[in-house]
C-alpha cells in the first residue's frame, strides 16, 4: 500500500494528475478505499484519481468476520484488527469527492458477496457520485465459472467508461 502511495503522490509527473486505478478482488478492496474520506488520497495530500474500477470488490468487510481464515482481513486491515474493522468498510466512507466509479461482479460469486456491488451502487448514490456498472448473472468469483460470452467484454465496458475521465 504504501508503495503505491508514494508512487502516486509523486510531484515530479504531470501524469499524476490524469489517472484511474483499478483493482481485481481484495485489490479492487485498495482501489475503492484510494477515494475514500479516511484512508484515500486526500490522507496523503494527493491528487485524486479521476475514475476507479472496482472489479468484484469486498467492500462491506463484515461479511468476512465470520471466515476460518483471517489472512484476508488480516492484510487488508493490515493487523488493525477487528475493532477498527469500521474504518475499512468502503461504504461508510464513501463521500462527495469520491471519484467517479464502474463496478462489476458476477451475481453468483461465492467468494464476494454480491451483497457488496449492492451497498456501494447505495453509497455511490447517497454521496451523489457518478457510476455505471453491471451485475452479471453468472461467471463466479474472478469468471472462473461458466458464463455467457458477453460477460469477456466486461475489460472494453471499463475502457470506455475511463475515456470519459482521462486526457
Amino acid at each position: 500500500r504504501l508503495a503505491v502511495t508514494s508512487f502516486l503522490c509523486q510531484p515530479w509527473s504531470n501524469r499524476a494528475k490524469s489517472y484511474a486505478v483499478i483493482g481485481f478482488s481484495a485489490g479492487a478492496h485498495l482501489t475503492a478505499e484510494w477515494g475514500t474520506d479516511n484512508k484515500g488520497f486526500a490522507s496523503y495530500g494527493c491528487e485524486a484519481p479521476k475514475a476507479l474500477a472496482l472489479c468484484y470488490a469486498p467492500i462491506d468487510l463484515h461479511g468476512f468476520e465470520n471466515a476460518s481464515d483471517n489472512r484476508f482481513l488480516d492484510s487488508v486491515c493490515g493487523g488493525a484488527g477487528r475493532d477498527s474493522l469500521d474504518d475499512f468498510c468502503i461504504n461508510q466512507h464513501v463521500w462527495e469527492q469520491y471519484p467517479p466509479t464502474y463496478l462489476w461482479q458476477c451475481a453468483d460469486d461465492d467468494i464476494v458477496s454480491p451483497d457488496n456491488y449492492e451497498k456501494m451502487v447505495d453509497a455511490l448514490d447517497a454521496a451523489g457520485v457518478h457510476h455505471e456498472g453491471v451485475m452479471y448473472s453468472e461467471g463466479g468469483h474472478a469468471l472462473m465459472k461458466p458464463h455467457a460470452p458477453e460477460t469477456d467484454y466486461w475489460c472494453m465496458s471499463v475502457i470506455e467508461f475511463l475515456k470519459d475521465y482521462l486526457d
